[in-house]
C-alpha cells in the first residue's frame, strides 16, 4: 500500500462532509470572530503531535482497502558515533519503509512502525531504556538537543508519550530537495570548458562530497560516461532518488578529474551524520575538500543555528568548502513582527487596511511552517497556525469539523517555537487557501512563515528566505 495514495483517497472521501460544512458557511454567512467561541476552547496540549495522529488515522482508515505488501529488505544503521560524542547511532534491522507520503512528512514501515523524533528532558540510559521497553527501536540519539530518532509501533505512541521524560513526539524533519525548474548548462555558462581547455585544470586531486535525496541511477550514468568509473557511497545512507546522480553529473562535467563521494540522508539527524561522514571518513579517511548539498530542513531553527547548521560550520572549520542550495523560497516566504489585527490574529498588512488572512496558491497539498524568535526548546509565547479554504475563517466550528486545518500546540516555557500544518485541497474547491496566525498568549514576536509548494498571492517577503545551514556565514549559498 502506498500511504500517499491512501491519504488522498481518505481526503476525497471525507471531503463530502467538509464540502457540506463549506456550503453551510457560504449560505448562512461566516460569523465575525467575536461571535464565535474562542479558539482556546479547542486548544490541545498534546505530546503526540496532531499531524502525526492525522496521518495515522488516515492510514488506518484505508488499511482495509488494500493489503500491505510484505517487504523483507532490511535497513542497516552504522554503529559509528560519527565523530561527535553527543551523537550516538545503533545497528538495527528494520523493515524497508513504504513509499513516502506527501512531502515526506510521515513514514511507516511494513511492520506497522512509524518513524518519529522523540523530544526528551534528558537522554540518559534509564530514559532510553524506558523507550526501548515500550517497543521503540532507537536509530540516533543526541544528548545536546535531547532528541532521539526511532521507529515506534503505532500502538506504543501514547504509552511512550506518557513517560515523564517525554515532551513531544512528532514526525522527523525530512529533507526537501531544492530542485530548479530547468536543467543546468553550467559547463558553458561558467566557462568551465574554456578553463579546462586553456589551463589544463580538470579537478584532479580534488575530493568532492555530494549530499542529496539519492543516487539510484548512478550506475547507468557511469555506463553512459556521465559519471566516473569509481564513486564512494555512504554505506549507511544510500537512499532511493535521482537528484544526487544529477548533481554528480554536473560536477563531473565541470571537473572531470575530481573524485566523488555520495551520501543520501533522510532526516535532519541523518543529514548531520552525512556531513560528518563526508568531512571525516570518506575518501579513506582523508575527508572531502568540497561538500555540496541541495536539501532543506524546514523544522530547523530560523532564528538561530540548529544542529545541521552547526555541522556545516564545523565541516568548514575543518578545512572543507561547503556549498548548499539557497532554496528558491522567495515567493513562499513571509516575515514580520506580530501585529494584532483583532482577536489576537496577525495583521499581514498593517500598513493599510487590516488583512488577517494570507491568500496562497497551492498544488494538491502544501506544508505551512511557522516559527517565531524564541530560543528552541524555551518558548513561552504561544502562537497558533490555521489554514482554511478561501473566504473561510478559523472558527471553532470549522476547526472541530475539519473545514480548517490547524496547529495549536501549547508553548509554555520549554517548547519549540514551531507550528506546522499540512493542507490538502479538493478538486471541488479552488486551489487556494487562507493562512491565519493567532497569538494565543505571550508577547509580540518576529514571525517567519513558509508555504512549501504554494506561492503567496500577497504580502510575500523575499528577504530572509534563506534559512538553516545555507544561511551559515561560512557556507556558500547557491542561488538557482
Amino acid at each position: 500500500m502506498n500511504p500517499a495514495i491512501g491519504r488522498h483517497k481518505t481526503v476525497r472521501t471525507a471531503a463530502l462532509a467538509t464540502l457540506a460544512a463549506l456550503i453551510i458557511c457560504a449560505v448562512v454567512g461566516t460569523p465575525v470572530f467575536a461571535d464565535d467561541p474562542p479558539v482556546q476552547d479547542v486548544k490541545q496540549d498534546q505530546v503526540v503531535s496532531p499531524l502525526l495522529r492525522q496521518f495515522i488515522e488516515d492510514r488506518n482508515a484505508v488499511a482495509s482497502q488494500a493489503a500491505t505488501p510484505a517487504v523483507d529488505q532490511g535497513l542497516t544503521r552504522s554503529s559509528s558515533g560519527g565523530g561527535a560524542s553527543v551523537w550516538e547511532t545503533e545497528t538495527i534491522d528494520v523493515a524497508q519503509p513504504e513509499t513516502d507520503t506527501a512531502d515526506d512528512l510521515v513514514r511507516f514501515d511494513s511492520s506497522g512502525n512509524v518513524q518519529v523524533y522523540i523530544h526528551l528532558q534528558d537522554t540518559n540510559d534509564s530514559t532510553l531504556q524506558q523507550i526501548r521497553n515500550l517497543g521503540a527501536t532507537i536509530e540516533i540519539s543526541n544528548s545536546e538537543w535531547n532528541v532521539v530518532q526511532a521507529w515506534v509501533p503505532i500502538s506504543s505512541l501514547d504509552r511512550i508519550g506518557s513517560l515523564d521524560a517525554v515532551q513531544l513526539i512528532d514526525p522527523p524533519d525530512y529533507g526537501v530537495p531544492r530542485t530548479g525548474s530547468v536543467n543546468t548548462q553550467a559547463d558553458t555558462g561558467h566557462r568551465a570548458d574554456l578553463v579546462r581547455t586553456f589551463s589544463g585544470f580538470t579537478g584532479a586531486g580534488v575530493r568532492v562530497g555530494v549530499i542529496s535525496d539519492g543516487a539510484t541511477s548512478w550506475q547507468s550514468a557511469r555506463r553512459s560516461k556521465d559519471l566516473p568509473s569509481s564513486i564512494e557511497l555512504d554505506p549507511d545512507r544510500d537512499r532511493f532518488g535521482h537528484e544526487g546522480t544529477a548533481l554528480m553529473e554536473i560536477i563531473h562535467d565541470l571537473a572531470p578529474g575530481a573524485r566523488l563521494a555520495f551520501s543520501g540522508p533522510s532526516t535532519s539527524f541523518e543529514m548531520v551524520e552525512s556531513i560528518l561522514w563526508l568531512a571525516n571518513d570518506a575518501f579513506n579517511g582523508e575527508g572531502a575538500d568540497i561538500i555540496v548539498d541541495d536539501l532543506g530542513y524546514y523544522a530547523q531553527p530560523y532564528f538561530e543555528d540548529g544542529y545541521v547548521a552547526e555541522a556545516a560550520a564545523d565541516a568548514v572549520a575543518g578545512g572543507a568548502v561547503y556549498v548548499s542550495a539557497a532554496g528558491n523560497d522567495a515567493e513562499e516566504h513571509y516575515e514580520a513582527a506580530f501585529s494584532d489585527g483583532g482577536s489576537g490574529y496577525h495583521d499581514f498588512d498593517s500598513s493599510s487596511e487590516t488583512d488577517i488572512a494570507l491568500r496562497i496558491d497551492l498544488l494538491a497539498f502544501t506544508r505551512v511552517v511557522l516559527q517565531w524568535n524564541d530560543p528552541f526548546g524555551e518558548s513561552d509565547n504561544d502562537y497558533d497556525l490555521f489554514v482554511c479554504p478561501p473566504g473561510i475563517k478559523p472558527l471553532k466550528f470549522n476547526i472541530q469539523n475539519g473545514v480548517c486545518d490547524s496547529s495549536i500546540r501549547t508553548q509554555d516555557g520549554d517548547d519549540l517555537p514551531l507550528e506546522t500544518v499540512l493542507y490538502i485541497t479538493h478538486p471541488l474547491i479552488r486551489n487556494q487557501a487562507d493562512v491565519f496566525i493567532r497569538k494565543h498568549s505571550g508577547s509580540a514576536k518576529t514571525l517567519e512563515l513558509f508555504t512549501l509548494h504554494a506561492d503567496m498571492r500577497e504580502h510575500g517577503v523575499p528577504e530572509g528566505s534563506i534559512i538553516g545551514h545555507p544561511a551559515v556565514e561560512e557556507v556558500l549559498a547557491d542561488l538557482r
